[in-house]
């Protein structure tokens, strides 16, 4: 088998869409990455030939020649594709301008752009029907046996895809005939339509031994000159592949294993400083673990400080991951963004999650960011297994206590958790897919696109759920947390043209408002998650049945953002904090204003009683002890118990309020008894209510 150097063969990549308005540089250099990572080793003859004799070392493929074909690497850019073309006749289009059948269509595809791919693969079986069709992307890794039956794609890519487009490329352009039983790292369909899995693929060679992706800026677009709008457009590295954590929501250790595969700091450093030589500036690492190794990163920094280079990056970071004497030398080097995986601000939830990580780490590194005036993004994530609005109402709370330091976006991340295949949510079911999503084999967005009507109602569709939330809520959740952090910081780090006083109000306003709406969730879950014996059958059940009990109102945003109040920080503190072990038959027939003025009572009690009992317990829990204390609560103004949760603050402020009595375990308020039944729970005695 002799590899003819005459011959420049045709590979066809196309890149998936964006979805964004327009497709402008800094898209491009966003998305090249992993297509471009592939595009460079197949244009490199250096490279191929390295690879070739390196397999033959472990296995006879190639009767090596002194040369290797010139491949001719063309990418079609989806995002290009005019609104009204087909992407049909977009890829037929293109196709045209070939002046030969490509040996090989090949693309890459999230979870949300499979069904585009699966058009493009159609478009080629009827285009380019003699083109081996290869799809690879990290949900084909996992999932590759389906979508090659629900497509037609040929060949799906395992893992890393370099080495193994590599050897299929060279065995084309050899012969048509390739036998993919032998290609390690595949999962292939023969001409009958039978699925194999072959082995997965070790890589032969290091990843410094790879050609640069930004080698291949040039099939992208325009952007090898330095026009001087190459200093302010951002550059994706990539800096390795793995993560050694194993967290629930992520498919990293389905992809990779344990094994994490890291490029050198010189080899980084080379990269960087050639596009530096082409008027770059501005970069960001690709790769979880970047900061895995301390002696990398701290290499990485003395080269770059060393010659002087003007650069600015980011990277992504666990909070267990840094100190401050490493912030301030990478700060040195040109680090000026990083992003941290919260994920969430209850730390109940994070030790379910797998991240390993507590939160004083994490409000640690975030007080070593904003003293140092490190720009510092935080991602959060709603519809999580075992979060319900309480642990939504936490999230908030964490933001608001530590707010990143972040004038560069304004904005913490917030994405909704979506079961990807291999990941430990979609094993265990505990976050599902749910309605009614057609034939789409596109999985939905993290980010659910939403709308506003006339009428002034937020809409929009989510589609997954868990035993503690259904969909709809999950994405009221997202919707609501993601506004609160963004209206948060853009008051707390206002752009110039923002800084009058009635525009950092506003953004405070909605900011309040936004929390307030999670409050007003959270005492509606609160009751629901009353009912004992809870299961995720009753969760449901019980949910609907305070639906509609409220008869729809408080359905959308805007019913309740009418009469938002001053954020009360007992009042939050105590939603945030306390659950009630039984009571659903009692508080489900309260008025909505009367849910209010109970939950802010029991805030008072709570407080009185030291934050020590964060348990309630009603002793007859039934409608008629509701009746009643609805009735109680008809005269009782809000205003009123507002009044006392802000007096109380000061504990010398309590003479200052005659309607409240503490003596020994009782705490008498507003005519309702409390005692405290043992160290952790306050009795509602219903027996003990007055008049």
């Amino acid at each position: 088998m002799t590899l003819l150097s005459s011959e420049t063969p045709a590979i066809l990549f196309v890149n998936p869409s964006l979805g964004t308005p327009a497709y402008r540089n800094e898209d491009r250099l966003r998305s090249y990455l992993t297509l471009g990572t592939l595009a460079s080793a197949l244009r490199n003859r250096s490279f191929l030939k390295r690879f070739a004799l390196e397999l033959d070392r472990h296995r006879s493929v190639f009767n090596y020649a002194t040369s290797f074909p010139q491949f001719d690497v063309r990418i079609l850019n989806l995002s290009e594709k005019p609104d009204r073309q087909s992407l049909f006749d977009c890829f037929a289009d293109f196709a045209a301008g070939f002046g030969e059948t490509p040996l090989m269509v090949g693309m890459t595809a999230t979870s949300a752009q499979l069904d585009e791919a699966a058009e493009i693969a159609r478009a080629s079986s009827e285009v380019t029907p003699a083109s081996i069709r290869v799809i690879g992307g990290a949900h084909v890794s996992v999932a590759a046996a389906d979508y090659l039956n629900q497509s037609q794609f040929q060949v799906a890519c395992v893992g890393e895809g370099v080495e193994t487009l590599t050897e299929i490329a060279l065995r084309l352009a050899n012969s048509r005939e390739v036998d993919f039983g032998s290609v390690a790292g595949i999962v292939f369909k023969d001409a009958c339509g039978h699925i194999h899995k072959n082995p997965l693929r070790e890589p032969l060679l290091h990843l410094d031994d790879y050609p640069f992706p930004t080698d291949s800026l040039d099939l992208f677009g325009d952007l090898t000159a330095d026009d001087g709008n190459n200093r302010h457009h951002i550059v994706y590295i990539l800096s390795g592949y793995g993560c050694p954590h194993d967290c629930i929501f992520c498919a990293q250790r389905a992809i990779h294993g344990k094994k994490i595969r890291e490029r050198s700091a010189e080899n980084i450093f080379e990269e960087i400083g050639g596009l530096v030589n082409r008027g770059f500036h501005k970069f960001a690492f690709v790769q979880e673990t970047f900061l895995n190794r301390d002696r990398r990163v701290a290499e990485f920094c003395r080269l770059i400080t060393a010659a002087g280079l003007e650069v600015e990056w980011t990277a992504e970071a666990r909070a267990d991951q840094l100190s401050r004497e490493q912030l301030e030398y990478m700060q040195a080097a040109g680090l000026r963004f990083i992003q941290i995986g919260v994920e969430s601000g209850d730390p109940a939830l994070l030790k379910q999650l797998g991240k390993r990580i507590d939160l004083g780490r994490v409000v640690r590194l975030l007080d070593w960011c904003r003293e140092l005036e490190i720009n510092t993004a935080v991602y959060l994530l709603v519809g999580l297994p075992g979060q319900g609005w309480q642990s939504i109402l936490q999230s908030a709370l964490f933001i608001k206590d530590h707010p990143p330091y972040n004038r560069i976006t304004r904005h913490a991340s917030v994405a909704i958790a979506i079961p990807y295949p291999g990941t430990n949510m979609a094993l265990t079911q505990s976050v599902r897919l749910s309605g009614d999503r057609g034939n789409q084999l596109s999985w939905p967005n993290r980010n659910p696109n939403i709308h506003v009507n006339d009428a002034g109602e937020f809409l929009g569709e989510n589609f997954t759920e868990t035993n503690d939330m259904t969909s709809h809520e999950i994405l009221e959740a997202w919707l609501y947390l993601d506004d609160f952090c963004h209206f948060l910081l853009h008051a707390l780090y206002p752009e110039k043209k923002e800084r009058q006083t009635y525009q950092l109000a506003k953004s405070m306003e909605y900011a309040d408002r936004l929390l307030y709406m999670i409050q007003r969730r959270t005492i509606r879950d609160l009751i629901v998650r009353a009912r004992p014996d809870q299961t995720p059958a009753k969760r449901r059940k019980a949910h609907r049945e305070i639906l509609f009990l409220d008869k729809e109102v408080e359905t959308h945003f805007k019913d309740v953002t009418r009469s938002t109040e001053p954020v009360n920080d007992i009042f939050v503190r105590f939603l945030s904090t306390i659950e009630f072990k039984n009571g659903f038959d009692a508080m489900k027939i309260l008025s909505i204003g009367n849910r209010l003025k109970w939950m802010k009572l029991c805030a008072l009690v709570w407080h009185l009683a030291g934050r020590n009992f964060n348990t309630f317990e009603f002793s007859q829990d039934k409608e008629e002890t509701g009746v009643s204390i609805d009735g109680l609560l008809q005269d009782l103004a809000d205003s009123r118990l507002r009044e006392c949760l802000e007096q109380i603050v000061n504990r010398n402020a309590m003479q200052l309020i005659p309607e409240i009595a503490v003596s020994g375990r009782t705490i008498e308020a507003f005519g309702f008894a409390f005692r405290k039944a043992n160290n952790r729970i306050l009795m509602i005695d219903s027996v003990d209510i007055q008049c």
